[in-house]
C-alpha cells in the first residue's frame, strides 16, 4: 500500500518519515530541467547503501535515476554508491567515518574501511628514525573498531562538515601500525604524532591564515609526511590557487607555477589509489581543465607557445577523466561536451590546433601528425585504456 505522509499525525511517524527522506533521498539534477533545489525518494534505489569503494555513480535524467557502474560488479554483490563527494574518498578512514557520522549518522563499516590491507594514503613518520634524522614510514591497516572521537554539533551539509571532521582528540589512532620501512621499528606512533596528524588534516581541510605555499614548504621540511593524504591535499590546494589566481590576474608565470604541483597531485593519487583515482579526482580535474582552457584562450594571440603548452597539458592531465565525468554527469552535459571538443581540436603532444589523427583506442585524444602521436605514445598508453572504458548503464 502507498504510504501517505500527510496522513501521519503522530509526532514519531512524522519524524520517521522525515529521517528516511533526509538520509535516503537522492538530490535531483538535470541538464535540461532545474531540479537543483529538489530531492527524490526512489522505491528501489533508496535501498542502495554507502561504500567508500562505490560500485556505481548516479545522476538524474529529468527525474529518472540512472546508475552507472564505476567498476565490474560481481554477481550477487550489493550495488553501492558513495554518500561522500568523490574527492573526499581519498581521505583517511578515520576522517571519512567522521564525515559520514556527521552527515548521515552512521559509522562506516564498508569493506574498504574495515580492510586489514595497509591503508592507502595514510603513513606516519617513524619517530625512531626522526630522532636520527631519517624519514621512515609506518603503514596503517584497517581501523576495525570504532574510534572514540565522534563529530558533534552543526547541521547536515551546512559547510562545516570538514572542519568538524578534524575536531576532537586522537580519534584516528585505532587500527594496526606496521613496522618502519627503514629501521623496522614496531613502536606505535605516539599521542603527539596523532595530534600532529590531526593538526595537519585540519590545516588541509579548512581555510586558515596559512597560505597553500606555506603549507607546501612546511611539509617539504617533513618528508616523512609525503606518503600521507595531507601531502596530496597541499599539492592540490597550492597548485589550484596558483593556476586559478594566475589566470584570473593574467599572470602567466604564476599560473605556470601551479602546473607541476597539480601533476604531482595526480601522480600521488594514481600511485596510492590506482584505478580508483579516476573517480576520486574527476571533479577536481574538471576544475583544472576550466582553468587551463581559460589560460589557452587568454594567451593564444600574444604568447602562442605558452598557449600550446597549456593545451597539451590539459589533454594529458584531464583527458583520462573525461569518460568518468561523462559517466557521472552524462555525455550531453555542456561541460563534458566542451572538454571533448577541446581534446578533439588540440594535439595531445604539442597542443596545436587542427589535429588530424584521433587515437583509435580511447577516441579522446587527437594529434596533429603521426610524428606527434608516436612521440606521445609512451606517456599516452598509461591513460589510454582507462580513457577508453565506456560507461555501463544500470537504471534504478
Amino acid at each position: 500500500a502507498r504510504y501517505e505522509p500527510l496522513a501521519a499525525t503522530a509526532t514519531d511517524e512524522l519524524a520517521q518519515v522525515l529521517c528516511v527522506f533526509l538520509l535516503s533521498s537522492h538530490n535531483l539534477s538535470s541538464g535540461t530541467v532545474d531540479w537543483s533545489n529538489g530531492a527524490g525518494l526512489y522505491a528501489v534505489a533508496h535501498r542502495a547503501n554507502h561504500s567508500c569503494d562505490p560500485a556505481v555513480a548516479y545522476r538524474q535524467e529529468a527525474g529518472r535515476l540512472v546508475y552507472r557502474a564505476l567498476r565490474p560488479i560481481a554477481r550477487g554483490e550489493a550495488v553501492t554508491f558513495s554518500y561522500l563527494f568523490s574527492h573526499e574518498l581519498m581521505l583517511p578512514t578515520f576522517l571519512r567515518r567522521r564525515l559520514l557520522e556527521g552527515r548521515k549518522y552512521f559509522w562506516c563499516a564498508c569493506v574498504r574501511c574495515t580492510s586489514a590491507v595497509a591503508e592507502a594514503g595514510r603513513t606516519l613518520p617513524c619517530e625512531a628514525c626522526a630522532l636520527q634524522g631519517g624519514t621512515g614510514l609506518k603503514p596503517h591497516t584497517g581501523e576495525g573498531g570504532r574510534a572514540a572521537t565522534a563529530v558533534s554539533g552543526g547541521g547536515v551539509g551546512d559547510g562545516g562538515d570538514l572542519a568538524r571532521a578534524t575536531s576532537g582528540s586522537t580519534g584516528g589512532s585505532g587500527g594496526q601500525w606496521g613496522a618502519c620501512t627503514v629501521c623496522s621499528s614496531k613502536a606505535p606512533p605516539s599521542d603527539a604524532m596523532f595530534a600532529e596528524e590531526e593538526r595537519l588534516c585540519q590545516q588541509a581541510l579548512t581555510e586558515l591564515p596559512l597560505s597553500a605555499e606555506e603549507q607546501i614548504r612546511q611539509l617539504e621540511q617533513q618528508p616523512g609526511w609525503h606518503g600521507h593524504w595531507v601531502w596530496s591535499a597541499a599539492l592540490w590546494r597550492c597548485g589550484l590557487q596558483l593556476l586559478r589566481g594566475g589566470v584570473w590576474e593574467g599572470d602567466e608565470a604564476r599560473a605556470r607555477l601551479g602546473w607541476p604541483l597539480l601533476q604531482a597531485h595526480v601522480r600521488w593519487a594514481d600511485e596510492h589509489h590506482g584505478p580508483r583515482s579516476r573517480h576520486f579526482l574527476a571533479s577536481q580535474m574538471a576544475e583544472v581543465f576550466a582553468c587551463l582552457a581559460a589560460f589557452v584562450a587568454g594567451t593564444q594571440e600574444q604568447a602562442p607557445h605558452s598557449s600550446y603548452e597549456a593545451a597539451a597539458l590539459a589533454v594529458r592531465l584531464c583527458g583520462p577523466f573525461l569518460r568518468v565525468l561523462e559517466l557521472e554527469y552524462g555525455e550531453q552535459d555542456d561541460d563534458c561536451q566542451k572538454m571533448r571538443r577541446f581534446f578533439l581540436h588540440h594535439c595531445g603532444k604539442c597542443g596545436k590546433r587542427a589535429p588530424r589523427s584521433l587515437c583509435s583506442r580511447c577516441k579522446v585524444v587527437s594529434y596533429c601528425s603521426a610524428n606527434c602521436q608516436r612521440a606521445a605514445w609512451p606517456e599516452h598508453k598509461r591513460m589510454c585504456g582507462a580513457a577508453s572504458r565506456a560507461p555501463t548503464p544500470t537504471n534504478g
